[in-house]
């Protein structure tokens, strides 16, 4: 099962500098803006598809408790002919 896309959560401070860095890096590979969803200070990196999401979260709190709310915004997603959308219907796949 191929990974569709990740995601990666860093300081909303970081996010443009992160952001500017990454495409600067993955150019070469035709890396490229996909999907800006500021709404959600987020950005989709891809050639056609978005594979790469960078997060950018307000850092509000103690130390401890902003790096695990950091920690729960990564995640890979795996690619899939299933049109199951919910976790309880990936629960339920037989």
């Amino acid at each position: 099962m191929p990974i569709d896309h990740t995601s990666i959560t860093i300081p909303l401070s970081k996010h443009a500098a992160f952001k500017a860095f990454m495409l600067a890096a993955l150019e070469p590979l035709g890396t490229k803006v996909i999907m800006d969803l500021p709404q959600y200070n987020a950005v989709g990196l891809g050639e056609s598809h978005p594979y790469y999401f960078i997060i950018g979260m307000e850092i509000n709190g103690d130390e401890e408790a902003v790096a695990l709310r950091m920690l729960k915004g990564q995640h890979p997603a795996f690619a899939t002919e299933s049109t199951c959308t919910d976790r309880v219907g990936v629960l339920n796949m037989s």
